[in-house]
């Protein structure tokens, strides 16, 4: 496989991450949004993107938040 279709088929995987978690809902976006382009979407995208940023913090420094993180993700994975 390309490097473009293996990057694009971890681009999806990860969105379905996050729709799995309940950001979409949470942020008042909708699937079929242009995340782009819609103005109204703004605020929503600025919000997911800080979460973000200020996740990776964690991750880059502590490996006990490392663990419960993934602990958690493979209960919520498992349901």
């Amino acid at each position: 496989m390309n490097l473009r279709k293996a990057e694009t088929r971890t681009k999806i995987q990860l969105g379905g991450l996050i729709v799995k978690a309940g950001l979409l809902d949470l942020l008042g976006l909708h699937l079929g949004n242009n995340l782009q382009k819609d103005e109204q979407n703004f605020d929503a995208v600025a919000t997911l993107m800080g979460a973000f940023c200020e996740l990776s913090q964690p991750l880059q420094k502590d490996d006990a938040q490392k663990l419960l993180w993934r602990e958690r993700g493979k209960k919520a994975l498992a349901s």
